[in-house]
């Protein structure tokens, strides 16, 4: 599962894909209603149930982010089926932040604060969290493109040649 949130664009994109490497997107209007809030899109069984099953954490974790760091770019990617977990697993993660937030920081400190911020996800279920955290500028300079996350190297699907 990919989430793309834009500010620029006015926009939020849900790629779904699954073991049929089928797919399907949602747009959704952006910014998203505050959760807790009458009539939000994290309220909605519909929007819960169609474009985001089983994706708790993963909400939480832009949540959280984005309340936090007001990013100008925000990409949450579920990486759990690239390791031996169940179907469905929300325990491994991606996430790029480009925000302002992050001007003066040192990387230490950046990946220091969204640990911080997810506390509560890392102590409880979420075994891994990549990062990449960057000022507009450096995402400008960038070009918008994003490290590939290497291939897992432990349990069955390694063992088995399959990733893991």
């Amino acid at each position: 599962m990919v989430v793309i949130h834009s500010l620029k664009y006015n926009f939020k994109l849900i790629f779904v894909t699954g073991p049929s490497l089928d797919w399907r997107a949602k747009n959704i209007p952006w910014p998203p209603p505050m959760a807790g809030v009458p009539g939000s899109l994290y309220n909605q069984a519909e929007y819960d149930e169609e474009a985001a099953p089983g994706m708790k954490i993963q909400r939480g974790i832009e949540s959280k982010l984005t309340g936090a760091l007001a990013p100008a770019h925000l990409q949450v990617i579920n990486e759990s089926h690239m390791h031996s977990v169940p179907p469905g697993s929300e325990s491994h993660f991606k996430v790029i932040v480009v925000s302002e937030r992050f001007a003066g920081q040192s990387l230490v400190q950046r990946h220091q604060a969204i640990n911080g911020l997810l506390r509560d996800e890392l102590q409880n279920g979420v075994h891994a969290l990549s990062m990449q955290t960057l000022t507009p500028e450096e995402w400008a300079r960038r070009g918008g493109e994003i490290m590939a996350s290497p291939a897992c190297h432990g349990g069955s699907k390694a063992e088995a040649g399959q990733g893991g």
